[in-house]
C-alpha cells in the first residue's frame, strides 16, 4: 500500500473529464493532476484507477452533445440564430453525414455582390422552410424552392 493515499477532488474529476473530452492524452493529464499528499503529478496507473469513470465515457458524451447541437442549430431550435452559421452547418452536415460532395461547375459565377447576397438569402430561406416543415411535422411533402 502506498504511503501517500490519493483521493481525487470533485474539481480534479471535472478537470480530467474536460481534458479527455478535448482529446488530451492520459500522459498529459497525469502531468496536470497533482497529488496533494506528495505535491507531485500522479502516474498513469493512479489516473486509470481513480478516474476510470471520467476516462471511459467522456469522448462519447462530447460527441453526443455535438451531434445533438448541430441539427438543432440547423433547424433553428438552438440558441444560435445566425443564418450564415446555420447554412454552413447544413452544408457541413450534408457533406460529412450524408456523403454529398461539393459540385464545381464551369458556368457563370455571380457577377455582383447583390447576386451573392440574393443567393445567400435564398439558402437561409430554404433552411428556414425545412425547419418550419419539420416542426410542423410536414416531412415528405414536395418542396418548392
Amino acid at each position: 500500500m502506498s504511503r501517500h493515499p490519493f483521493n481525487p477532488t470533485p474539481e480534479q474529476r471535472e478537470a480530467v473529464e474536460a481534458m479527455i473530452a478535448c482529446g488530451d492524452s492520459e500522459a498529459e493529464i497525469c502531468t496536470r493532476i497533482i497529488n496533494p499528499a506528495t505535491g507531485k503529478p500522479i502516474g498513469l496507473k493512479m489516473l486509470r484507477k481513480h478516474f476510470a469513470a471520467e476516462i471511459a465515457p467522456c469522448p462519447v458524451r462530447a460527441d453526443v452533445l455535438v451531434n445533438n447541437w448541430i441539427p438543432k442549430t440547423i433547424l433553428g431550435r438552438g440558441d444560435i440564430k445566425d443564418g450564415r452559421l446555420r447554412v454552413q452547418l447544413a452544408m457541413f452536415w450534408a457533406k460529412h453525414r450524408m456523403g454529398q460532395k461539393e459540385i464545381v461547375t464551369n458556368g457563370p459565377a455571380p457577377t455582383s455582390l447583390r447576386d451573392l447576397e440574393k443567393a445567400r438569402q435564398r439558402n437561409i430561406e430554404m433552411v428556414d422552410e425545412v425547419a418550419r416543415r419539420l416542426r410542423a411535422g410536414g416531412i415528405g411533402e414536395p418542396f418548392e424552392g
